[in-house]
């Protein structure tokens, strides 16, 4: 259940393949590289924030990465329960709150514990191991370490408590960790009195204030199919106050035999999700919320997924689908006012 990266920043004109920080006039530039991807950092002020910057995405990380052995959440996945701080795991137990949420109004198709399928389906921390004879009988016997309730998470005097009810039940917060790394790092920036910022990790962004022309930040979606070249854009939302997160399956997938498989993992069916809809960009008040809906909707399909996104006070989406072979695109109902006319 990952979030593939297909929204672009058609505002900066970076290069991300090393850690910099540009000066326009009174705005920085700050870039580098985070949980596999680039971020970009831009904002008005005078003081320069990339250690700050760089010290919450490796806690981010520390904690919430299946990549590295170390992390909390790895920890946790190859040992079993684990007890920690508030200020060693805070990001985690945050992570763990935010996934229950979007668990629940999604009815469970937005669901963490997928990490052994995710995984077996050669999408995972395992390595890209692609599937050439699938076994029904080995995702069948994966189901039952997949739901919520695995997990159960105890707080007593700020000492957390995680645990699981089957030892080889395994959490991933990839669908939601971007995101919520773009929030920790407007919410510091604010916490500093900075008040125009764009915030981008993989093309997942928070927007808040104006740029340096003095308008709201743009910033253009890629058009979601599998030929289309990242300069190719479907739509610019433009806003001075919100956060925005998608999710698709043109990109993330592999081949075997003319048959697809995608890394939007079915937490009900355990196999990869194959729908008319090739993308969705969700828009909310934070990012890690608007990211996890982006994937949901994916498992969710055009429909159900709609029905969640209009059940949510604030929360907004686009979904592009294929229709007789041709990209279409449905709104939910305030979407088009983020629309750059």
């Amino acid at each position: 259940m990952r979030s593939s990266i297909w929204a672009i920043c058609i505002l900066l004109l970076c290069s991300c393949g090393s850690d910099k920080v540009l000066t326009d006039s009174q705005y920085l530039t700050i870039e580098g590289q985070t949980m596999g991807t680039y971020y970009v950092v831009k904002y008005q002020g005078a003081i320069e924030y990339k250690n700050e910057i760089d010290s919450i995405l490796y806690e981010v990380n520390d904690q919430l990465s299946t990549y590295i052995d170390t992390s909390l959440i790895s920890i946790f996945n190859t040992q079993g329960p684990i007890s920690f701080s508030v200020r060693e795991g805070q990001y985690l137990v945050d992570n763990i709150r935010i996934a229950d949420s979007i668990y629940q109004v999604s009815d469970g198709y937005y669901d963490p514990t997928v990490m052994p399928l995710v995984n077996y389906w050669g999408f995972g921390y395992e390595g890209r191991t692609k599937i050439t004879q699938v076994d029904t009988s080995k995702v069948s016997a994966m189901l039952p370490l997949i739901g919520y309730d695995q997990i159960h998470l105890t707080e007593v005097n700020n000492e957390y408590t995680l645990s699981k009810k089957e030892q080889e039940a395994e959490i991933d917060y990839s669908a939601s960790a971007k995101g919520y790394g773009v929030d920790a790092i407007a919410d510091y920036l604010k916490s500093q009195g900075v008040n125009n910022v764009m915030v981008d990790i993989g093309g997942e962004q928070v927007l808040y204030g104006h740029n340096a022309k003095g308008s709201p930040w743009s910033i253009g979606i890629n058009r979601p199919t599998e030929n289309a070249s990242y300069a190719d854009i479907a739509l610019i939302i433009a806003s001075d106050n919100v956060a925005i997160a998608s999710s698709g399956n043109y990109r993330n997938f592999y081949e075997v035999g003319g048959k697809k498989y995608s890394h939007t993992i079915n937490p009900k069916t355990g196999f990869p999700e194959r729908s008319n809809v090739l993308g969705v960009t969700v828009v909310a008040p934070q990012c890690a919320y608007a990211d996890g809906y982006a994937t949901a909707c994916m498992v969710l399909g055009l429909d159900k997924g709609m029905k969640m996104i209009e059940s949510l006070p604030n929360v907004e989406a686009a979904f592009f689908y294929n229709e007789n072979e041709k990209l279409a695109t449905k709104m939910s109902s305030d979407f088009k006012k983020y629309i750059k006319q």
